[in-house]
């Protein structure tokens, strides 16, 4: 199969910073080793995917093979990169095993494809080349992900500015039987300790619970702040609509991290159906 690069040599790519860089004396300039810092703050690492397709190799279909470091989600993206240009995958063979050389899981898949007419594709480049654009994994730096205070995902955020102790999750949802229980366990699973909680039940635009912006983190104002205006759908006049608030500290005892607020985040979209792909 095609070799990858070792992931010491990962392509990178410049991205705006996630922060501002330290002030500094207008009469200094930073030094040399402070520069280098913030600016690899807005690297992003990626995985590269390499893609080959043949025509040759089979008498009725298309031969995609692919091969990329392993990552969860790997085959739904695959499959929706294909999905998106109208193919059918006929078979299909994945496997992922240990690279002695680059230190690192290889996944190693191999489609075999037609349009949905039932021929092999004919523009093999492009089929290419959408592949490896989409299965190429890139992720921001480990310290410019640590500094990220906010995530959201639809009607679902997690916030670490809105409470001086705690991060403030924040839930909406069409109502619907046992949902405090599902919120609740789900906090408890990941380990999460509930320092305070607001629930509330509206129907159609009547207000959520009351809150103040340095305690509550009202969603409406800082989407606002944020740019986008409030990003809810205004429900239905006879929808219930339920509001959770829960303030919350993580295992350790402090604010949510990144990697455990988007495993929260994730889970609550698995539960109330807004992730992406739902």
């Amino acid at each position: 199969p095609p070799r990858l690069a070792p992931a010491s040599r990962a392509a990178k790519r410049k991205r705006p910073a996630r922060r501002a860089p330290r002030a500094s004396s207008a009469a200094v300039a930073p030094a040399e080793s402070e520069s280098e810092s913030v600016a690899d703050e807005a690297y992003e690492t990626c995985d590269l995917a390499l893609a080959s397709a043949s025509n040759d190799e089979h008498s009725e279909f298309t031969v995609l093979k692919l091969t990329v470091k392993d990552y969860p989600g790997l085959v739904r993206v695959a499959s929706w990169a294909l999905n998106g240009m109208g193919l059918l995958v006929e078979r299909a063979f994945l496997s992922t095993g240990f690279d002695d050389d680059l230190g690192v899981n290889l996944a190693q898949h191999e489609y075999y494809l037609t349009c949905s007419q039932g021929s092999k594709v004919r523009d093999l480049k492009l089929l290419e080349l959408v592949v490896q654009e989409h299965c190429t994994r890139c992720a921001p730096s480990v310290s410019a992900l640590n500094n990220q205070t906010f995530w959201e995902q639809g009607d679902i955020s997690i916030d670490n500015e809105a409470h001086p102790e705690c991060s403030v999750v924040y839930l909406r949802h069409a109502d619907r039987r046992g949902m405090l229980l599902e919120a609740a366990a789900t906090l408890t699973a990941l380990g999460c300790d509930m320092r305070s909680a607001e629930v509330a039940t509206t129907t159609g635009s009547e207000a959520g619970p009351a809150c103040d912006i340095t305690d509550l983190a009202c969603r409406g104002e800082r989407a606002e702040e944020r740019g986008g205006g409030s990003r809810h759908a205004q429900p239905a006049a006879t929808q219930k609509t339920r509001t959770l608030v829960f303030r919350v500290t993580g295992p350790s005892g402090g604010k949510l991290t990144y990697q455990q607020s988007t495993g929260l985040l994730y889970t609550f979209g698995l539960l109330y159906n807004s992730l992406p792909f739902a």
